[in-house]
């Protein structure tokens, strides 16, 4: 099982790689898990958006389209599932924006939801941060160097 806290995994000082104009919003309701990966991403050059619940993810999403937004499933006032199935019903265009659920909850059924509503659905606990940057990057059309460890 991949640890969070490789070296490799978090940012170093200085590191960070020039802006490449894509906003992510993190939907997360664990602070410890969304500053690393805030720290991550914005390392790689992303611009991030934090939200600690659902329905502040919803509204942000429909106030200012990220590039990609990824939601854990379960946070309060609405699931990262319920908010991707109000912007669905909403008529959101979600070829502008990419979406992924990050969660620890490896249920058959949420994984279900999410194929249907074709949202990229990963564990936490079987990948490691730079794994999941490698996903965002790929959904995004982005590659290229991380930032120097």
């Amino acid at each position: 099982m991949p640890r969070i806290t490789q070296p490799s995994d978090l940012p170093q000082p200085g590191a960070a790689l020039p802006p490449n104009g894509k906003t992510v919003l993190i939907a997360e309701d664990d602070p410890f898990i969304a500053r690393m990966y805030e720290a991550k991403l914005k390392a790689a050059g992303y611009n991030v958006t934090l939200k600690n619940n659902g329905r502040d993810a919803y509204q942000a999403v429909k106030a200012a389209p990220p590039d990609l937004m990824m939601l854990d499933i379960s946070m309060p006032e609405m699931t990262g599932l319920e908010v991707i199935g109000a912007l669905r019903g909403d008529g959101y265009d979600f070829s502008a924006s990419a979406a992924m659920i990050l969660t620890n909850s490896s249920s058959e059924q949420h994984q279900q939801l999410a194929k249907s509503y074709g949202v990229d659905y990963l564990i936490k606990a079987e990948l490691t941060p730079r794994d999941v940057l490698e996903r965002i990057n790929a959904k995004l059309g982005l590659s290229g160097p991380e930032p120097a460890a």
